[in-house]
């Protein structure tokens, strides 16, 4: 399967210029209309992005990079969508009988009542969305449940986080029967007997000691995996600790044209619905890396050439591979805690705490809201503070 905007110019060219459309290349050639026009002139057909010199560049933009995060669902998941009516139904995310639906409506009404229980809800929605296009209310019963909490942790996700999704969804799900929005055939609740068992929580984030040992070895050829892959991941790594502890969906997303200027990382952060907005000076080191990559992309590396999910995963199971590389090759293990593609945020953090640096000024590099009311009317630190406790962090690994 395949799927990708074009520009339509098998059709008469109009004022507007040729109609935007979603080719799908399912079984045959297949068409999804969007609502926008461009030029050739205004079109990137490598990136599949207007440019700059299109008139609604901005709201195109923003349509086109929401709709790839949509598009990349799908072919991560291709078993889930075997028509066109089922792919053109998730990309316009226009089922009133959804689940989902009901679980993004309940978000929203969250997020202006209750930001923090927002948050939780949010996640469960993405996750859920992620495992599956479309989920009907119907659908959630006892094998459909079984079958994503082992999913789940197959894949790398502890008990205690799973436990944490089937809670909010059963909470989900209870609120939409309080609310008359679905009435189950049957009086048994569905996530009886589901949770799994939660043991103790794993440490998230690398010890000094860890980082140094990171820091001091590259990469080795590891049988059967391309080494340059290992270089890239082991990059990756590097950045998103570089840059002050970003997320590895933010450096994925990360435009020289749109978050680079004067020497800084300016966006608000690419988690989902979260507002917070870093500011993070880009150090030396991490420059150095991000030359290696420039090309005519406009994206900080070279992530974008590939599907995002596919690509997380194989960071989180690659990397994992080179730390125990590393240990192998010792008697005792020089790495022993817990990898996930969050390690580099969460050494970050621990790190300026174990440094006893200022809390809420790591708290604005990591784009963490301090949620009082006092920190509104303070306003933002300086960059030479910023900056100082960031340079801090990163020469207490180097140095």
């Amino acid at each position: 399967m395949t799927i990708e905007f074009k520009l339509n110019t098998s059709n008469k060219e109009s004022k507007k210029g040729f109609a935007l459309i979603i080719y799908v290349y399912l079984n045959k050639i297949q068409k999804i209309p969007t609502a926008y026009h461009c030029k050739i002139d205004d079109w990137d057909d490598v990136l599949k992005e207007p440019k700059r010199t299109h008139p609604l560049y901005f709201d195109l933009l923003e349509y086109v990079l929401k709709t790839k995060i949509k598009i990349n669902t799908i072919l991560g998941k291709p078993q889930n969508y075997v028509s066109i009516n089922q792919i053109e139904s998730f990309l316009a995310n226009d089922n009133p009988e959804s689940f989902l639906n009901f679980l993004k409506d309940y978000c929203d009404e969250l997020k202006a009542n209750d930001r923090k229980t927002w948050v939780n809800y949010n996640d469960a929605y993405n996750v859920m969305k992620k495992y599956q296009s479309e989920v009907y209310f119907s659908e959630i019963n006892y094998n459909f449940l079984t079958k994503f909490r082992d999913f789940k942790l197959k894949n790398g996700c502890k008990a205690g986080g799973v436990h944490y999704y089937l809670r909010t969804i059963r909470a989900t799900y209870n609120e939409a029967i309080k609310r008359g929005a679905y009435k189950p055939e049957s009086f048994v609740s569905p996530f009886k007997g589901i949770m799994p068992k939660v043991g103790k929580t794993e440490d998230k984030h690398f010890l000094l000691s860890e980082m140094k040992v990171l820091f001091s070895n590259l990469p080795p050829k590891i049988k059967g995996i391309r080494p340059d892959y290992d270089y890239h991941y082991h990059n990756y790594f590097l950045l998103c600790f570089y840059l002050g502890g970003i997320d590895f969906v933010d450096l994925a997303n990360l435009r020289y044209d749109l978050h680079v200027k004067n020497g800084r990382v300016k966006f608000t952060r690419f988690k989902g619905g979260t507002t917070e907005f870093i500011d993070n000076v880009i150090i030396p080191e991490a420059l150095a890396i991000l030359e290696k990559y420039k090309d005519n992309s406009p994206y900080l590396i070279n992530i974008h050439k590939y599907q995002y999910i596919s690509l997380r995963n194989n960071f989180t199971k690659r990397f994992s591979k080179f730390i125990y590389s590393i240990n192998d090759e010792n008697k005792k293990p020089l790495i022993e805690s817990y990898f996930t593609s969050k390690t580099a945020r969460y050494t970050f953090v621990n790190l300026g705490k174990q440094l006893e640096l200022n809390r809420d000024i790591i708290m604005e590099l990591t784009g963490h809201s301090r949620g009082d009311v006092h920190s509104i009317y303070e306003g933002s630190y300086s960059y030479d503070a910023k900056d100082a406790v960031h340079r801090k962090i990163i020469d207490a690994v180097l140095n």
